[in-house]
């Protein structure tokens, strides 16, 4: 089925000498793990068959951390049969079989596995389909025991009306392990090519090229060398590249309908090699002289802003400045204005009506005519006062 339609995967892990490790089945799951009309497994509690574990995740497909674990039960199930000894894992090239990009060695753990005798080695890329040996036979008799198993249950479903026709995970089990025979199981590393009959303990490297030249569309009995491949993958590589090669020959202009002996090619080509030199020196010196003048340009203009915010904060000190002295002078002119329209004994107010005094001499000191005491201030101050132009009195 599709993983867009994928209800569960199952994952065995097989040997070249017929046997089966261990399987793991993962069912699809909501996101709080919960798996949808899950029935007991009670068939196959009491026989004889290979460990079965079961997971859930929400998409019925296995990822890297479910490989983890998966990986570790691995561990334990060879460690327990057969200590001791390494085990290679071969394996595809799906992604949540690969460490993260960002691991590092501590977390690596395929380098983990490895330092505990687990070797994961990943088949070439787009070689699944015909070297993985579980693609060859064994998945397929699967398909065809599940295919009949489920054609039965809906048989039965439709005749006795006792049953839902649906397969349960008693079903699946059941498939798997008449499926997955010894002799089918060695059939399918022996048709990959990954083993060797009749030991087993080799790979078959004929058989492997074999396949390899029908899935990838060479010509049978052509062989082509490891100097050939080397030989296109540096034409490819040359031609992919935006460089060209250097070579002692270069262009030479001739006049046309007109016979050169060598010596004057030689001549010629010394000449017009010269001028090309002459060319690219003078445009060596085009390009010296245009960033020289580049630099002397952005030069100016720095010199040109740095002027210009040194006019822009000059003209914003004067014009505090003279906003300051405009202060100051209104402040005064208030003060003068306050001393003059004050009485110096009452400290009264000019109002229209009132009768009022000035100094005769400067116009800074006032006095009202109600207030003695003003009035003895003001001749005291007319006294002191030096001033020189008379003022007259001013009445209401």
């Amino acid at each position: 089925m599709s993983r867009l339609t994928c209800l569960a995967t199952l994952v065995p892990v097989v040997a070249a000498d017929g046997s089966v490790l261990v399987s793991f089945i993962i069912l699809k799951a909501n996101k709080a793990g919960t798996v949808q009309r899950l029935q007991p497994i009670t068939r196959f509690r009491g026989r004889p068959t290979w460990p079965h574990d079961v997971a859930a995740t929400t998409s019925g497909v296995t990822n890297r951390r479910l490989w983890v674990r998966m990986l570790e039960k691995v561990k334990f199930e060879w460690q327990l049969k057969h200590p001791g000894l390494n085990c290679i894992l071969y394996i595809d090239n799906c992604s949540p079989h690969r460490s993260a990009k960002d691991a590092t060695l501590k977390d690596d753990f395929i380098l983990g596995f490895k330092r505990e005798q687990i070797h994961c080695f990943f088949l070439p890329p787009n070689t699944t389909a015909w070297l993985q040996p579980l693609d060859d036979v064994a998945f397929g008799n699967l398909k065809l025991v599940l295919g009949r198993k489920h054609r039965d249950c809906c048989f039965d479903a439709a005749v006795s009306r006792d049953a839902d026709g649906i397969l349960t995970l008693d079903d699946a089990i059941e498939a798997e392990f008449k499926a997955l025979s010894a002799a089918t199981i060695k059939a399918s590393w022996r048709n990959t090519g990954m083993s060797l009959e009749p030991e087993g303990k080799d790979i078959d490297p004929r058989k492997i090229r074999s396949l390899a030249v029908q899935n990838y569309g060479c010509i049978r009995g052509v062989p082509r060398s490891i100097m050939a491949k080397a030989a296109k993958l540096t034409l490819n590589l040359l031609s992919t590249s935006g460089g060209k090669a250097r070579s002692s020959s270069q262009p030479l202009t001739l006049t046309l309908d007109e016979p050169f002996t060598t010596d004057q090619i030689e001549e010629l080509r010394r000449t017009q090699k010269r001028g090309k030199a002459q060319v690219v020196q003078s445009r060596e010196q085009l390009r010296t002289q245009k960033e020289s003048d580049r630099q002397e340009k952005a030069k100016r203009k720095q010199a040109e802003r740095e002027a210009k915010a040194d006019e822009r904060r000059l003209a914003k000190s004067r014009a505090q400045l003279l906003k300051n002295r405009k202060k100051e002078k209104a402040k005064r002119r208030k003060a003068k204005r306050d001393r003059q329209n004050r009485c110096v004994g009452c400290c009264k107010w000019y109002r229209a009506g009132m009768k009022w005094s000035q100094c005769e001499h400067c116009d800074m000191v006032s006095a009202c005519t109600k207030c003695p005491e003003g009035e003895a201030l003001l001749e005291e101050h007319e006294q002191q006062c030096s001033g020189t132009s008379p003022k007259k009195s001013r009445k209401s």
